[in-house]
């Protein structure tokens, strides 16, 4: 499914991503950091101009890094980035995605955590 552009702005919505950041914590087995889960809306272009309060970003810090997601409306693109210091079941992760957002075409890759 793609996200809705008429239902990004509702309360409905929002909801919906504080769900899904606090579900990927949990069966990823981090420790979410309650007070810094934000969602916020911002304009994306349109037509050239930037219009509306379609875009969303939200996120949060975990003690082991943090979880984001941004999207692009109008490209009918997201953005998923779990980063961890620690290892995690993908998988899982995906599998919430999917679950809460609807979501039927994911493409998903795993990069490594490097020390520098």
């Amino acid at each position: 499914s793609t996200l809705d552009r008429s239902s990004a702005a509702s309360d409905v919505y929002k909801r919906q991503l504080v769900q899904l950041v606090k579900r990927i914590a949990d069966v990823a087995c981090m420790t979410l950091l309650d007070h810094t889960l934000q969602v916020e809306f911002f304009p994306v272009w349109v037509d050239g101009r930037l219009a509306g309060d379609y875009g969303v970003s939200c996120g949060a810090i975990i003690v082991e890094s943090h979880i984001y997601l941004h999207t692009w409306p109008e490209k009918y693109y997201c953005r998923l980035e779990v980063s961890s210091c620690k290892s995690f079941d993908a998988e899982r992760v995906v599998q919430v995605v999917e679950h809460i957002l609807g979501a039927t075409q994911i493409k998903w890759c795993c990069v490594d955590w490097q020390e520098s």
